[in-house]
């Protein structure tokens, strides 16, 4: 990035969130696309033409973000605009612990893969991508972005300006998230922080560990008193409680959406969870089901020791 193509929110008078990611000059007629697609997409002067649902991408550095991954564009399928979709670099290896090294960053972003596009959902409407990949450790995880997508209207003759397509961007959240994903950016929220806040509000189990109810009952005895049970162990419970309280055969007053997040989603906020299963143990009078909600909370409360979360 050079100074000659960034300036701050602040210099250019634009409303919003102030931070060195702000609008700037942009060349009027020197931007290109990148190589067609199989549909192909016509590069007109200064703007981009696709046929009704087709797609493309354009380079991001040339839009005047050079922050960006290459930007997505899709036409809408009746015609009558475009979806701008641009995808921020989103700098996870950076949100690891600082005391872990390289693998054990990967590992602990492949396990909180779950909580961190969640985070991005709720905070800025952006999904992550770029970690389904073929790629290897930190080469996969440098590839991450959180994309979110932008509604803008075409042209009469069919096509989107480049001009269009910046200011899609700028009044999308894409520009808080380069602000706050850069820790130096000025005057903005640090989203390393905000993250790890975050994660510390959830209880996470993202692995899925098919156990029968004697399984989880026989591993509830052999820790109660002892030490909290297995995040697989909590999940499981998570996704029987669940299912009981959906089949009617636990009867709830309300609604538990905080439980079904574990259950099928592999974490969820701690206070609103605590809450649910204070509510089923209410109205639960079976004892084994009374035990495996008791070591539930104790696990919230207090996680899984690092020795075997590892």
């Amino acid at each position: 990035m050079t100074n000659d193509n960034i300036v701050r929110k602040s210099h250019t008078g634009e409303a919003g969130n102030k931070g060195e990611f702000g609008a700037h000059d942009r060349p009027a007629d020197t931007i290109t696309l990148n190589a067609p697609s199989a549909a192909g997409a016509d590069v007109t002067p200064g703007g981009a033409f696709l046929e009704p649902g087709d797609e493309d991408h354009l380079y991001a550095g040339e839009l005047g973000y050079d922050d960006l991954h290459p930007v997505g564009l899709r036409r809408s399928e009746d015609g009558g605009g475009y979806f701008v979709a641009p995808s921020v670099p989103v700098p996870l290896l950076d949100w690891a612990p600082a005391d872990l090294n390289e693998e054990q960053k990967v590992a602990w972003v492949d396990a909180h893969q779950e909580v961190i596009d969640t985070f991005l959902r709720d905070r800025y409407g952006a999904h992550l991508t770029g970690l389904n990949t073929l790629d290897d450790g930190v080469e996969r995880i440098e590839r991450a972005g959180a994309e979110i997508s932008i509604f803008a209207e075409e042209a009469a003759d069919g096509s989107i300006s480049h001009q269009t397509i910046s200011d899609a961007i700028s009044r999308s959240s894409a520009v808080t998230m380069m602000n706050e994903f850069d820790d130096g950016s000025w005057n903005s929220l640090n989203a390393s922080r905000l993250v790890r806040e975050y994660i510390d509000s959830r209880a996470i189990a993202p692995t899925v560990e098919e156990m029968s109810p004697a399984e989880i009952d026989r591993e509830v005895r052999n820790r109660v008193g002892k030490r909290e049970i297995r995040p697989e162990t909590a999940r499981a419970i998570a996704r029987r409680l669940a299912y009981e309280v959906w089949d009617g055969i636990v009867d709830v007053p309300d609604a538990v959406p905080a439980l079904d997040d574990l259950a099928y989603g592999g974490h969820a906020d701690k206070e609103k969870l605590m809450g649910d299963l204070r509510t089923i143990h209410a109205k639960d009078a079976r004892p084994k089901s009374r035990a495996r909600i008791d070591m539930m909370m104790t696990w919230v409360l207090h996680g899984t020791p690092d020795t075997e979360a590892a």
